[in-house]
């Protein structure tokens, strides 16, 4: 057991902080534990082109569920928006011009769905899986011919093939989004009394993949939330998984984490 064990066991979880584990135990580490005494990390931290482009997207579509703004005026406010959440990021053009015109072209199409009764956008769900406090914030439910579906807007590529399954390389980042989708559905079953399928929209790629709910998965899942946390609660180190994409592009940390500049050094990239 690790200085912060106690620490850990209290902590209100979701399927980011787990992921973020998996992804690298160091960072967790200078994300939730070597915190101030508010709570916020002592390391600063950054932001990065594609999360800061899939929140923009994401607000776009709730305020339109929400029947907040129009489809032209999600498409307006992106034209307008964009250039200034690109110049603040060094990326290549080649990125910025793609999702530049799959977010014009997503949002151009954009449609208000009329054959189904929207539950909720944006619901906050706070619900406990074995003794732990879990937190989710679930984008989409709603109900189809009497089916209750889960949606979750991702703003990664798609995970599908041309025939429409999921691709062998693509794999274990399904793995991820169908845990993600499976403890949310643990609040949705205790609500409304069922989940029948859970649903991506990958908004990059304008494509939608729908699964029926699977009660194995989901058992399977409840039980990877308890074995997570308890392998987080035994680890004593918080190493750091030497993952070059991950350090350059997505951590919150940067050049601030001790590992920036050791990935930089692996002869592998």
């Amino acid at each position: 057991m690790s200085d912060y064990s106690e620490k850990i066991k209290k902590m209100r979880w979701s399927y980011t902080r787990i992921s973020t584990y998996e992804q690298c135990p160091l960072a967790f580490y200078y994300q939730y534990l070597f915190v101030d005494s508010n709570g916020y990390p002592i390391l600063p931290e950054r932001n990065n082109f594609y999360a800061d482009c899939g929140g923009y997207m994401h607000e776009r579509l709730e305020h339109f569920l929400k029947h907040e703004e129009s489809a032209d005026d999600a498409l307006e406010k992106f034209l307008l928006d964009y250039d200034d959440i690109a110049d603040s990021y060094v990326i290549s053009e080649n990125t910025r011009m793609k999702y530049f015109e799959n977010g014009m072209n997503y949002l151009s199409n954009l449609t208000y769905p009329k054959d189904i009764e929207i539950l909720e956008v944006e619901g906050k769900h706070d619900f406990k899986i074995k003794d732990y406090n879990v937190v989710g914030r679930i984008d989409l439910l709603y109900k189809q011919d009497g089916a209750v579906v889960i949606c979750d807007h991702k703003s990664a590529d798609t995970v599908l093939g041309k025939r429409g399954n999921v691709l062998k390389s693509k794999q274990e980042k399904y793995n991820g989004y169908e845990r993600q989708m499976y403890m949310y559905a643990k609040p949705v079953i205790e609500k409304y009394g069922k989940v029948d399928f859970i649903e991506w929209n990958f908004f990059n790629s304008n494509s939608v993949y729908r699964v029926p709910f699977n009660e194995e998965r989901y058992n399977e899942t409840m039980q990877w939330v308890d074995d997570s946390i308890q392998k987080i609660i035994a680890d004593t180190e918080f190493a750091d998984k030497q993952d070059f994409f991950f350090c350059r592009n997505i951590c919150d940390f940067g050049e601030d984490c001790e590992a920036f500049n050791a990935v930089d050094d692996e002869e592998d990239y």
